[in-house]
């Protein structure tokens, strides 16, 4: 038989759950701590520590809220830790700050920072409507400090870049292995399609040569 404990809408079961609490006008069940140390909102069968439940359509699941005056010094942590053989380190760190508080021209920043080497080290920040990768200050819609690797897994993924007025400014076709320049199909490895300029060079640099012979090639002797 169950041992039950009811209270002001707090019922205890010590043979199944230390603790869950009910609506006392409707009878559902709001919360419960389940003996394997989870808990769960709106769920009587939590499957993490924390599980949240809901089945609202936009629905807030969960609000971190600091209430001190404005300053950038304002700051929300998400921080997930492991024992290490020396001490107890950050692997992942999400902070939510303002990079600028002025109402006019309020600016928002998230931080997400991972274990590098043993120290933190940011990895993605939304600063605005920025977004930098290994740093928190980016300069442009997209700012990549550090190498940048495309299609490492060899399928037939394209890149392109557009220009003001030349929608195929730069174009990679991965499915040819060929760049085109002003095209989006390069017939060789190298298509540009335009005018291509040069320094005019010399009989001892020519401006254009041959990779095994860069004395070998075409220059202007009227330079």
């Amino acid at each position: 038989m169950s041992s039950l404990i009811k209270y002001n809408g707090l019922t205890t079961d010590a043979n199944t759950d230390p603790l869950a609490i009910f609506n006392d006008s409707s009878g559902s069940e709001k919360l419960r701590i389940i003996n394997a140390g989870y808990l769960g909102i709106n769920t009587s069968s939590p499957a993490l520590r924390l599980h949240i439940a809901d089945s609202t359509a936009d629905f807030e699941a969960m609000r971190l809220e600091n209430t001190r005056a404005y300053s950038t010094a304002n700051k929300i942590y998400l921080e997930y830790t492991l024992n290490t053989d020396s001490a107890v380190r950050d692997a992942v760190y999400l902070r939510g700050s303002f990079s600028n508080i002025t109402d006019a021209s309020r600016v928002g920043l998230l931080e997400i920072q991972t274990c590098n080497s043993g120290s933190p080290a940011t990895v993605l920040a939304v600063n605005g409507n920025k977004v930098g990768i290994n740093t928190i200050t980016p300069g442009a819609s997209l700012d990549v400090r550090g190498d940048a690797i495309f299609n490492e897994d060899g399928g037939d993924k394209d890149f392109r870049i557009e220009g003001d007025t030349e929608v195929n400014l730069l174009c990679i076709d991965a499915s040819t292995d060929r760049i085109g320049i002003a095209t989006n199909a390069p017939a060789s490895l190298l298509d540009v399609r335009g005018q291509v300029s040069a320094n005019v060079g010399s009989a001892s640099s020519p401006a254009y040569s041959f990779v095994s012979d860069l004395n070998t090639g075409m220059y202007s002797p009227s330079a």
